[in-house]
C-alpha cells in the first residue's frame, strides 16, 4: 500500500470515528434537553406549591389575628381575606431562535471524504444548537430557582412570625 493510500485510509477512518463520536454526543445532548425540560416542570410545580403554602400562611395569620383579640376579629371582618401577593418571575425566552436537531441532506456527487466532512459539519451544527438550547433552559432554571429562593425566605419569615404570635396567645 502506498503512502498516500495509507494516509487516505487513515483520514477516512479518523473521519468515521469523529462522525460516530459526534453522533453519540448529539444523542446525549437530546437526552440532556429532555431531562432539562422535565426538571423545569418540577421547578414550576415547586413554585406553584410554594404559592399555595403562602396562601395557607395568609389564612393562618388571619385566624391568629382573630384569636388574639376582639380588635383583631373586627379588623378581619372589615378587611376581608387578604391574599399574599407573590412575586412573579418573568421568564424571557427568545422565540426568534428556533432549535433544529436535524442534519442536512448531502448531495450525491461528492467524494466520500467530502460527504463525511459534510456529515460531521452537520453534526457539529446540531451540537451547537443543542448547546444554545441547553443554555436557554438553564437560564430559565436559574430564574425559577432565584424566585423560589426569595419565596422560601419570605414564607419562612412569615411562618416564624405566625409561630411567635401563636406562642404569645397561649
Amino acid at each position: 500500500m502506498s503512502q498516500s493510500a495509507y494516509l487516505r485510509a487513515e483520514r477516512e477512518k479518523s473521519l468515521s470515528n469523529s462522525i460516530r463520536v459526534a453522533s453519540e454526543t448529539t444523542h446525549i445532548g437530546a437526552n440532556t434537553l429532555t431531562k432539562l425540560a422535565e426538571q423545569k416542570e418540577q421547578l414550576q410545580s415547586m413554585d406553584s406549591r410554594l404559592d399555595s403554602t403562602n396562601e395557607s400562611v395568609t389564612r393562618s395569620n388571619r385566624l391568629i389575628r382573630g384569636m388574639k383579640s376582639f380588635g383583631g376579629n373586627v379588623a378581619n371582618f372589615f378587611t376581608g381575606p387578604k391574599h399574599h401577593k407573590s412575586k412573579t418571575v418573568e421568564i424571557k425566552v427568545d422565540p426568534s431562535q428556533p432549535v433544529s436537531l436535524s442534519t442536512s441532506i448531502l448531495p450525491t456527487s461528492q467524494t466520500t471524504e467530502d460527504k463525511q466532512l459534510d456529515i460531521l459539519g452537520g453534526l457539529i451544527d446540531t451540537l451547537k444548537m443543542q448547546a444554545q438550547e441547553m443554555n436557554r433552559e438553564l437560564n430559565i432554571h436559574n430564574q425559577i430557582i432565584g424566585h423560589l429562593e426569595l419565596q422560601v425566605v419570605d414564607t419562612t419569615d412569615r411562618i416564624k412570625k405566625s409561630t411567635r404570635e401563636i406562642k404569645n396567645i397561649t
